[in-house]
């Protein structure tokens, strides 16, 4: 598991919560800012915080997340 990259909003974050309308089980409001609140690992997951990274007017989302590995 040393190869997970985390996802997660950064200081740049305004607050838009575009990224919470994406998908509000990956993304949650704190204080303001939005925050990860569930590293996204099934495809559609993935989809759906790449579509929120894309959307995020001031690029906060960060992280490249991966398929989780079913052995």
């Amino acid at each position: 598991m040393a190869d997970q990259n985390i996802c997660s909003v950064n200081g740049n974050c305004i607050g838009c919560g575009v990224c919470v309308n994406i998908n509000n089980k990956l993304f949650a409001m704190d204080g303001g800012h939005s925050k990860v609140i569930k590293q996204p690992v099934t495809s559609e997951e993935i989809a759906s915080f790449n579509m929120a990274k894309s959307s995020c007017p001031v690029t906060a989302i960060v992280g490249e997340p991966k398929i989780a590995n079913s052995l």
